[in-house]
């Protein structure tokens, strides 16, 4: 890589920034993104947006320097005072934030959730340094001893207090008697462009050999659900909860044809191998097949779906989760929340398979290669593959401790990976059923993965509303992608690198420690142009 590291105020006013930093940093679909760079504390890349949810707890460090935010969106934020950037992220509660506090000198960070959890931070490093457990309910109250020795607790619900050591993390006494997500990703069929679609209703394009976003695709009027690609990369298509599928071009970003007739959100959508065929999913219980030869003479008119299964297949009574062609073009399986998967064959429109295993929705679906075996995911936490010639599922994945929302099969078909609620990404052995690695950086539940088209990197999309790029081999992090705004994006690395488009940097700065400088500084040794297209070469 050719980058390389070169690199007080009144009660009154204090008050007033306060009201103004809440008031910034709440706002409904903000978030916020930190990165943790490297082992050198040569510093971070943070890109500022705010909470995603709203506020639900605050609190000033002793110093008043820095003050401490606690959302719905589940994490923890810090932030200085008398800029009002933001300095650090605290990850891992999985659900809502009720309180928030500092220790006496502002060394650790307190923080009480709706998961059952009290977790004790080192503020400095955004650690994890001890997590208490106990409370049946979220905890309402959270207080340090002036000594920092113990930590009190309140239940709201059970009316409970409780006395912990801070040092070990035990419960010492109860005194009894006295609450914008990436959704899909996909890599284009030459590996040279991304593609994801989220909960701010676009579809975004991301030019790997230049390392940007290069377009963003505008028109649904709800959360995008489903992406994919035509086999000759000319064509994407999204699925959406405006209860259409819209099909683009992607040289001009224009839309093409739009697929109406679905009744409730579009969940899943697949290009068949011959591109002649679009297949959509929705949560109105119905597969509808479309032919989409020659889109550009059909834009004018609306186009019928050439079957509709709900029709045909009366006991489809499920949401239908997921969606996928086999390469032969003469079978589709579907899953469905009635914790079933079906394989279909076109032609006739018969239900040649139904297999049954899963104990909960089937959430992820695809054919092999050689359309002999079907990979499932499921949110029963399991992956399965199947014989399709018998209906029995042949190999187990398990590991997860969240619902699977995605699953991917590699192209030389020797690793399966799978994304998870659990916020990680399990790498597996396609032959033995082991797992091989674990990714883990996202901050909320992953809902895509895909494969490159030559193997070398997986992709992720998430909740936390990050894309992150991963290298098989090795299993460790390389790049993390962000839409920021509708117009401006930022690539950043785990080792502190970064490339911005022009107007992402007011909302992008660099910390060190707890210091915040703006990146046309010291930090400038940071900024790599093209980084993206240098990781992927």
């Amino acid at each position: 890589m050719s980058c390389t590291n070169k690199i007080s105020i009144s009660f009154i006013s204090l008050f007033c920034l306060f009201l103004q930093v809440i008031t910034v940093f709440s706002t409904e679909k903000e978030t916020g993104l930190v990165i943790r760079i490297s082992a050198e504390e040569i510093g971070k890349v943070v890109i500022q947006k705010g909470h995603s949810d709203e506020i639900t707890s605050v609190c000033f460090s002793p110093d008043s320097k820095y003050l401490v935010t606690g959302s719905i969106d589940n994490t923890v934020k810090l932030w200085d005072v008398q800029t009002g950037r933001e300095i650090r992220t605290y990850c891992g509660h999985s659900s809502p934030i009720e309180s928030v506090m500092y220790n006496s000198n502002g060394k650790y960070l307190i923080t009480g959730s709706e998961d059952e959890r009290i977790v004790l931070w080192n503020v400095l490093t955004g650690e994890q340094t001890q997590s208490f457990k106990g409370h049946l309910e979220g905890h309402g109250v959270i207080s340090f001893s002036p000594n920092g020795r113990y930590l009190a607790t309140v239940d709201n619900h059970d009316k409970v207090a409780t006395l912990w050591d801070v040092a070990n993390g035990q419960k010492l006494r109860n005194f009894e008697g006295y609450t914008v997500s990436i959704n899909s990703v996909r890599f284009s069929p030459d590996g040279k462009y991304l593609l994801t679609g989220g909960n701010d209703n676009t579809v975004r394009l991301w030019n790997l050999s230049e390392g940007r976003e290069s377009r963003v695709f505008k028109g649904h009027m709800d959360w995008v659900n489903s992406v994919d690609f035509s086999p000759n990369g000319k064509y994407i298509i999204s699925g959406s909860d405006d209860e259409t599928a819209t099909l683009w071009n992607v040289k001009s970003g224009k839309e093409v044809l739009a697929l109406v007739g679905h009744s409730d959100w579009v969940n899943s959508v697949n290009f068949s191998q011959d591109g002649r065929f679009i297949i959509t999913g929705s949560e109105d219980e119905t597969i509808r097949l479309w032919n989409i030869e020659n889109p550009e003479l059909k834009k004018a008119a609306k186009l019928d779906p050439v079957f509709t299964f709900d029709a045909k297949f009366s006991d489809v009574t499920a949401v239908i989760s997921s969606v996928s062609f086999s390469l032969d073009g003469d079978y589709f399986v579907y899953g469905s929340s009635d914790n079933t998967a079906k394989i279909i064959e076109i032609a006739t429109g018969n239900e040649i398979r139904n297999l049954l295993y899963h104990t909960n929705t089937v959430s992820s679906v695809l054919f092999t290669s050689n359309s002999k075996y079907v990979i499932t995911g499921s949110w029963d936490q399991i992956a399965i593959v199947w014989d399709v010639s018998t209906g029995e599922p042949i190999m187990f994945f398990v590991g997860h401790t969240g619902r699977i929302n995605s699953v991917a099969l590699s192209p030389d078909e020797k690793y399966i990976a799978t994304g998870s609620s659990d916020k990680t990404i399990r790498l597996w052995d396609y032959e033995t059923g082991e797992e091989i690695f674990t990714f883990t950086g996202h901050s909320g539940p992953i809902t895509s993965v895909d494969f490159s088209p030559d193997g070398r990197f997986i992709v992720t999309g998430s909740e936390d509303e990050t894309t992150k790029l991963w290298d098989v081999r090795s299993g460790e992090e390389l790049a993390t992608l962000v839409s920021i705004g509708k117009e401006n994006w930022a690539v950043t690395t785990p080792e502190g690198f970064y490339d911005i488009s022009e107007g992402a940097k007011e909302y992008v700065h660099f910390v060190r420690d707890l210091e915040v400088f703006e990146l046309d500084r010291s930090t400038s040794d940071y900024y790599c142009p093209n980084i993206l297209a240098e990781i992927i070469r």
